[in-house]
């Protein structure tokens, strides 16, 4: 009797690991960790998932456009877009976000990636500064990877930037013309002159002055 108990104890645990290993499947957890979790309802209720990966499609984990709130791990920042693959429009998160009605981003997320932190799950791709469409680090958000002398079509629309590390020229014209050097969050670039006038922006490796 003692063996046949043993054995089935043995199956349930085998079972319980395989169906917590499945891939996409939503995960309950505190935060406090390494991740994003989302969840189906406001205020933090409902199915939820927790991603510790990016995320190009959130379909197979049943939760594309619909994604009412969500909770970021400290120190982290997650991009979220409408479209698959990273599509525009796109937003950055950081902290908790309770109801994205506020944000106008309910039921609007079908993908999203790690943009900064992330302690062992390193990401070589990560954004080094963010442009904002709007003031207060609100609006569109660009994630910027490296020297960018043309901005396309967000150039002369950025109004506010945060800056993960080092030091940037942020310029008002392309190929880096008429340039202001900056260093930390700035959430308003009307502080600098620049609000909806940036059309480029570099790290600078000199940390010196801004080149004209």
């Amino acid at each position: 009797m003692f063996g046949w108990t043993a054995r089935l104890l043995a199956a349930m645990a085998i079972t319980l690991v395989a169906a917590g290993s499945v891939k996409g499947q939503p995960q309950d957890r505190q935060m406090g960790g390494i991740g994003i979790m989302v969840f189906d309802d406001i205020g933090y209720r409902g199915p939820n998932a927790t991603f510790r990966n990016d995320q190009p499609d959130l379909g197979p984990a049943g939760f594309s456009n619909r994604i009412s709130s969500l909770q970021v791990a400290p120190g982290e920042i997650w991009e979220v877009c409408q479209g698959v693959n990273y599509g525009p429009p796109c937003q950055v998160f950081s902290g908790n976000e309770s109801d994205l009605r506020r944000r106008i981003w309910n039921d609007r997320i079908s993908s999203l990636r790690r943009v900064r932190g992330g302690g062992g799950f390193p990401n070589p791709g990560r954004a080094r500064l963010v442009l904002y469409a709007d003031e207060r680090f609100r609006g569109q958000a660009v994630p910027i990877y490296g020297p960018t002398p043309a901005l396309g079509s967000f150039n002369d629309k950025a109004e506010s930037l945060r800056i993960e590390s080092g030091t940037w020229e942020v310029c008002e014209d392309i190929n880096y013309g008429k340039c202001r050097t900056v260093s930390r969050d700035m959430s308003s670039l009307d502080s600098l002159g620049l609000a909806k006038r940036v059309s480029s922006v570099r790290p600078s490796f000199n940390g010196g002055g801004a080149r004209k």
